[in-house]
């Protein structure tokens, strides 16, 4: 049974049985079912499937009741219920082979007819067998209804047409009629390049059908004539259309909506300014981040006075530097002052002792001259 389990885990039952082992039997379903709502008479199991119905609370999937209760009996029971649902699934047992009640119950169209004393390994699988399909046809009725809805809002705002796989249009919605300038009557049957601009290019359309033929969605911008003679933007989403067997393409449907280049470069537009708030907000987090550090650094109380005086000195240690560096300048010119007033005097010096050996040279020469 555990094939069955998880899809039993979510059936809700009524039970409707006054017998002395009944509750032995609602234990075993209370250990399979979601639900299992136990009555000992017939009158108070329709009072609550009543209520059930006017709240649409839908909280029964199915009624399984004994012929032989009391108050309202079990053929009685079903009678009213298929007044309120028909297509209500009903079990039904009985400890009695009568004919009548084999009549009765196919009368009143009993989903499953059972004898006693019950077999519930079988019942569970009977509920499945039951049940399952019920739940299935939900689904796809729900899904179905959401896709309608969804259509219908498309419908409304998109450009829609469907064509055979030679691209002949077999239908257009409304705002294509309006949109084209052309009556439904003049589109039906038409290839769809009646629409065809002369600024498309062919190699576009090209692509365009070897991606659909190939069964992928082909998108993309395409311009289109209207009946008139003007022109109108698309933004297209082609994709194809498969047979019940999901195998064979059988034709192509088209949604499509308006743009312009207005809008086009509006998009850009806002996807710049976007781009540059981007790039803004992430500076001013990098900012705020490099202040932070700052911030922890210096602690921005005595750390910035401390700073200060830091600078100051720096300022004061600069200041005598340059200082110090003039008074050395100043003595480096004495220096050289002096050096250059030394080597003149000792230049004159030379000339003047150079002269004077010169002179006593000559004097002595003559004194020479003289004794011999």
């Amino acid at each position: 049974m555990s094939q069955y389990s998880d899809f039993l885990s979510t059936v809700s039952i009524m039970y409707v049985d006054n017998a002395q082992d009944s509750d032995a039997n609602v234990k075993f379903f209370e250990l399979h079912c979601k639900k299992v709502l136990h009555f000992r008479d017939g009158l108070e199991a329709l009072e609550i499937f009543e209520k059930d119905l006017k709240n649409n609370t839908q909280i029964i999937d199915l009624i399984i009741t004994d012929v032989q209760v009391p108050i309202l009996d079990g053929f009685s029971l079903i009678r009213k219920i298929r007044e309120l649902k028909p297509k209500m699934p009903i079990f039904i047992f009985t400890d009695s082979k009568a004919p009548n009640n084999v009549v009765m119950a196919l009368k009143l169209r009993i989903t499953n007819y059972l004898f006693k004393p019950l077999d519930n390994e079988d019942i569970l699988l009977r509920i499945y067998d039951t049940c399952f399909p019920l739940h299935e046809e939900r689904i796809i009725k729900n899904q179905n209804q959401q896709l309608e809805q969804y259509l219908e809002v498309i419908n409304n705002v998109a450009i829609i047409s469907k064509t055979d796989t030679k691209g002949v249009i077999t239908f257009v919605n409304d705002i294509f009629c309006e949109v084209s300038q052309y009556t439904r009557e003049e589109l039906l049957g038409q290839p769809h390049n009646i629409l065809r601009h002369p600024d498309m290019p062919k190699e576009a359309f090209k692509d365009l059908w070897s991606t659909i033929k190939n069964g992928h969605f082909w998108k993309g911008k395409v311009k289109n004539k209207a009946k008139d003679g003007s022109s109108y933007n698309v933004n297209a989403t082609i994709s194809p259309i498969y047979d019940i067997n999901q195998t064979t393409i059988v034709g192509y449907m088209a949604v499509r909506f308006l743009t312009t280049e207005d809008d086009e470069k509006q998009r850009e537009f806002k996807n710049q300014v976007m781009q540059s708030l981007k790039d803004a907000r992430l500076k001013e987090a990098e900012y705020k981040k490099t202040i932070k550090d700052l911030a922890e650094k210096v602690h921005l109380s005595g750390d910035t006075e401390y700073l200060m005086n830091a600078f100051e000195e720096e300022k004061r240690r600069t200041t005598k530097m340059k200082a110090q560096l003039g008074f050395y300048e100043v003595e480096i010119k004495k220096v050289e002052q002096k050096g250059f007033d030394i080597g003149n005097k000792f230049k004159s010096e030379l000339i003047k002792s150079l002269t004077t050996t010169k002179a006593l040279q000559l004097k002595a020469g003559q004194l020479e001259k003289i004794n011999s």
